[in-house]
C-alpha cells in the first residue's frame, strides 16, 4: 500500500457530511470464527494484508480527532480487531487524541494480540463482548464449539485488567427462550451492560436457512416484554430493541422516526465506518452496519492514498435516506415486509429501551433511545 500524504474527506463534505463525529474502522478483516448469522457476507478473511496499515489508519483517526474538533466515539471494529498486529499501539494512540468515548468491539475468544498489560490507563471506556447464550449449549451453536468457555476467560482477562466490558447477545430462534437467563448470569461475570440485538435475515444467516435462525416477530415481542416488565438484575444496565411495534404502540409511544441514530454521533456530528482499502475491504464506507454487503449500499470508498470518493448510485444507503427520510431505510432496502402478516410495523433496530438497575434497593430508570 502507498504511503498516504493526507485524507481527503471532500467529496464527504459536499454531500452534507460536513462533521464525522463517530468514528468505526474496520482495522482488520481477519476473524477466527465464521458465526451462523455475521453479517459481515465474504468480507471476512483468512489473507493477512486485508488490514489497516499503521500509516493509513493514524492518518485517517488524526485527520478526523483533529480536523472535526474531535471525536465523540471511536469503535475498533473487524473482523476481529485483536487480530490486527498494532491493535496495541492503535489504542494506546487514540487514548491520547480528542476522542470522547473509546470503545473495541471483539468475539472475546481471547486478547489475540491485544497485550494488556502495555495499554495506558482508560484507553478504553469500555469493551464489547459478543456472546449469545449463559451456556456453551446455547452460545456454541451460533458461534462455535468452544467458544463459550473461551469468551468467559476473556471476559475474566479484562476484568482483571480493570477494563469495563459489555456482552452483545444476538438473539436467534435457538436461544430466544434463554434470553432472561442472560442478566444475572452476566453480572456475576462483572458484565455491566448487556446489549441485545435481534438477528438479521443477512449475511450468513441467508447462508444458514436450514438453522432457521431468525426469530418470529410476535415471539419476540413476548421474550422483550418479559425483558422489559422484569425488576430483578440489580447493578447491570439491559438495552432492549423494539424491533416491531403496532400501530397504537407507536402512537403511545410517541415514536418517531430515529434511522438517523444510525447516522449520527451522539453530538450530532455523523457516524462513519470505513472499511481497509484492501482487496476484500475495497475501502468501502457506510453510515450503519445494517446495508454491509447490500448492493451499491456503501456511501462511498476510500482508497490507499486516502481520498473518499462519492457513491453515485441511488441506493447509496445516506442518498436514500436523504429521498425518503424512512425511519427504516434498512428495511425499505431489503424489502422487509410483516405488518401484513403480524400485524405489526418494523422499528428502527437502534429504538431500545434502556433499563439502568441499581445495586441497591431504589426504584430503576428507564429511558427510550
Amino acid at each position: 500500500m502507498e504511503t498516504v500524504k493526507r485524507i481527503n474527506t471532500d467529496e464527504l463534505s459536499e454531500h452534507g457530511l460536513d462533521r464525522i463525529g463517530e468514528l468505526n474502522p474496520y482495522i482488520t478483516l481477519l476473524c477466527d470464527l465464521r458465526c451462523k448469522y455475521c453479517y459481515m457476507y465474504d468480507f471476512l478473511s483468512q489473507d493477512a494484508l486485508d488490514i489497516m496499515t499503521t500509516d493509513f489508519y493514524y492518518k485517517l483517526v488524526t485527520h478526523f480527532a483533529d480536523e472535526y474538533d474531535g471525536l465523540d466515539r471511536h469503535t475498533f471494529l473487524g473482523g476481529e480487531p485483536t487480530q490486527h498486529p498494532s491493535i496495541t499501539e492503535f489504542a494506546n494512540y487514540v487514548g491520547g487524541l480528542k476522542v470522547k468515548e473509546r470503545r473495541m468491539t471483539t468475539n472475546g475468544t481471547s486478547t489475540h494480540k491485544l497485550r494488556l498489560d502495555e495499554l495506558e490507563p482508560d484507553v478504553f471506556d469500555h469493551v464489547s463482548v459478543s456472546v449469545d447464550g449463559h451456556n456453551s449449549q446455547i452460545n456454541d451453536v451460533t458461534r462455535g464449539v468452544g467458544t463459550f468457555r473461551r469468551i468467559v476467560s476473556t471476559l475474566a482477562e479484562y476484568r482483571e485488567a480493570g477494563i469495563r466490558t459489555s456482552v452483545n447477545y444476538t438473539v436467534t430462534s435457538r436461544n430466544i427462550n434463554e434470553v432472561l437467563a442472560a442478566p444475572s448470569f452476566f453480572y456475576a461475570l462483572g458484565v455491566s451492560i448487556i446489549n441485545f440485538h435481534v438477528v438479521s435475515n443477512i449475511g450468513n444467516t441467508i447462508n444458514n436457512q436450514e438453522l432457521g435462525l431468525c426469530v418470529d416477530p410476535l415471539e419476540w415481542i413476548r421474550q422483550r416484554n418479559l425483558l422489559m416488565e422484569t425488576r430483578s438484575f440489580p447493578g447491570i444496565t439491559l438495552r432492549i430493541p423494539y424491533m416491531y411495534l403496532t400501530e397504537e404502540e407507536i402512537k403511545n409511544l410517541g415514536y418517531i422516526p430515529i434511522q438517523e441514530k444510525n447516522y449520527h454521533s451522539p453530538n450530532g456530528g455523523y457516524r462513519l465506518i470505513v472499511f481497509p482499502p484492501t482487496g476484500k475491504g475495497k475501502g468501502y464506507c457506510y453510515m450503519s452496519a445494517d446495508l454491509i454487503g447490500g448492493e451499491n449500499a456503501h456511501i462511498a470508498k476510500v482508497d490507499s492514498e486516502g481520498t473518499f470518493h462519492w457513491n453515485h448510485d441511488p441506493r447509496n444507503e445516506w442518498t436514500e435516506y436523504q429521498r425518503s427520510k424512512s425511519a427504516n431505510v434498512s428495511s425499505d432496502l431489503r424489502g422487509e415486509k410483516v405488518y401484513a402478516t403480524y400485524g405489526v410495523i418494523p422499528v428502527s433496530v437502534s429504538y431500545k429501551k434502556t433499563l439502568i438497575f441499581p445495586q441497591n434497593n431504589t426504584p430503576n430508570t428507564e429511558k427510550r433511545s
